[in-house]
């Protein structure tokens, strides 16, 4: 017959929880009671329960602090936790490490799970993380057709770079076919070998309608994407496996925008700064080596070594000669930059198509009118040209 000692019947039980992958890391629900919140430490201490059974459970402040609520008795709860056996007290207890409120149910559970899975795969590394171009030259946009999210990222890119070209493709963003839309576009613009960024977009809404962005598919689309992808999905608050897996995430479409490309307005002031730094260089160079010659002829003077001197003034003027020129090269490449930024900023000028004979129409309460199909007969109009404004009335329309 084997006797055993309490402690060592308590180590065995522990010994096979422990090694039963089954009871470690998995989701349970139940309604709190009997909850202790121990604030000097920040340790949580309770019971979960069901109409039948209880079980206790501990929650360290490490993982305590990360929560959201406050947790009260009576409040049903979704955990994450891992069973383990106090050996002390020869107990079994619940080691929690995440917690919220139950209510969107399988939704809730396939979200964690999903991942804790791409988590541990490395998905979501900050290391892995693509970089973003500085100045991107063409950008790839994913989002619904005609969107207001669209429409906001184009104003967005055209107040803040305008140089910068748009590629929309439209995709589904919500039902059961929107996740393969969007992975599609994103292989689509894959294939294409002048993308630069890619930002995925749609507006806010409920969790329902952002499971499209939850998609396990989408994530590895994201993750193996050659092209630095941008995240700009629902609002705030809302966040998707989209937005930890992209390299960049951002809480709305319009940050998205405003994330992905610099301000042309602080480019032009940084190239100013540089040609006022480069030539206060030149002036400061040149005055150096204008000193040196005056300090050397007037010290060669002294021993009467005339061929010396004016060896040695030739060699400077030359050298102050090829200076100048270098630097003279630097100073016309960035004029010739700035005037190329300008003239392509003039040429997205409205004013600038008033002067080559082009006018703008609008009616009477001074909104633009762009197609003839919009005219009525005996309509009043505005016409704005270079040099004024014309009223008249519209006689006849025909349409193309």
């Amino acid at each position: 017959m084997i006797v055993f000692t309490v402690s060592q019947i308590n180590f065995y039980l522990k010994s096979i929880i422990d090694e039963d992958e089954n009871l470690s890391n998995f989701f349970l629900e139940g309604e709190i009671s009997n909850f202790k919140n121990h604030y000097k430490s920040g340790h949580m201490y309770f019971s979960l329960k069901d109409n039948k059974s209880v079980i206790r459970c501990v929650m360290f402040s490490d993982y305590a602090k990360r929560i959201k609520f406050i947790p009260s008795d009576g409040l049903k709860v979704l955990i994450r936790a891992s069973l383990g056996v106090y050996e002390s007290m020869g107990q079994y207890q619940l080691y929690v490490y995440d917690m919220q409120p139950y209510g969107l149910g399988s939704a809730v559970l396939e979200f964690e799970q999903l991942k804790e899975k791409l988590l541990k795969q490395g998905l979501f590394d900050d290391g892995k993380k693509k970089k973003l171009p500085k100045y991107p030259q063409k950008i790839g946009l994913i989002t619904a057709k005609d969107s207001a999210a669209q429409e906001d990222i184009k104003n967005v890119l055209k107040r803040r770079f305008p140089l910068a070209e748009l590629v929309i493709k439209s995709a589904l963003v919500q039902g059961k076919e929107a996740a393969q839309s969007l992975v599609s576009s994103i292989e689509m613009f894959n294939s294409m070998k002048d993308i630069d960024l890619i930002i995925i977009a749609r507006g806010g809404g409920s969790q329902e309608d952002l499971s499209a962005f939850n998609d396990e598919k989408l994530a590895y689309a994201i993750y193996n994407s050659n092209i630095p992808i941008v995240s700009g999905v629902g609002h705030q608050t809302d966040f998707t496996i989209c937005d930890l897996t992209a390299d960049l995430r951002a809480p709305t479409p319009s940050a998205a925008a405003e994330v992905s490309v610099p301000d042309f307005k602080e480019i032009y002031l940084t190239l100013d700064n540089i040609k006022k730094s480069l030539d206060s260089l030149i002036k400061q160079k040149l005055n150096f080596e204008f000193s040196e010659v005056d300090r050397l002829s007037k010290t060669m003077e002294k021993f009467s070594y005339e061929n010396k001197i004016a060896t040695k003034i030739e060699s400077i003027k030359l050298y102050q000669s090829l200076l100048y020129k270098s630097v003279q090269d630097i100073v016309l490449k960035k004029v010739s930059l700035l005037d190329k930024l300008s003239s392509q900023l003039k040429a997205l000028n409205p004013v600038t198509m008033l002067s080559l004979g082009y006018a703008v129409v609008s009616d009477e309460s001074g909104k633009q009118i762009k197609k003839a199909k919009d005219v009525n007969k005996g309509q009043h109009l505005n016409i704005k040209m270079e040099d004024g404004y014309i009223e008249c009335i519209a006689t006849n329309t025909e349409v193309n």
